[in-house]
């Protein structure tokens, strides 16, 4: 892996160690590189290099996300049952006589 004068990976050097590989690991890089650009992550000086890593990696940002998105469904999910429900009681205690 060649590394610049700033002390960061060289994106182009580790792209030409997956330009020829089989279908499957080549697959595997770009899927990351989507993923990543997709989900904001930034890899910096310690990028994925052997395609355990990468599936790994790809793996982790799934199950990341899915939890992010459970999360934030749950909070609106508690924000809405909250409203309706208040909602609900002061309807009754305005029409009780």
């Amino acid at each position: 892996m060649e590394s610049t004068n700033s002390g960061q990976y060289d994106d182009d050097s580790i792209f030409s160690t997956f330009q020829d590989a089989s279908p499957g690991v080549q697959y595997g890089y770009a899927l990351f590189k989507a993923m990543s650009h997709m989900l904001c992550i930034g890899y910096g000086q310690r990028p994925p290099r052997t395609t355990v890593e990468i599936w790994v990696t790809i793996i982790s940002m799934l199950l990341g996300a899915t939890l992010y998105a459970m999360f934030i469904g749950h909070i609106t999910n508690l924000i809405y049952s909250t409203t309706s429900s208040t909602r609900l009681y002061s309807e009754k205690v305005l029409m009780s006589p």
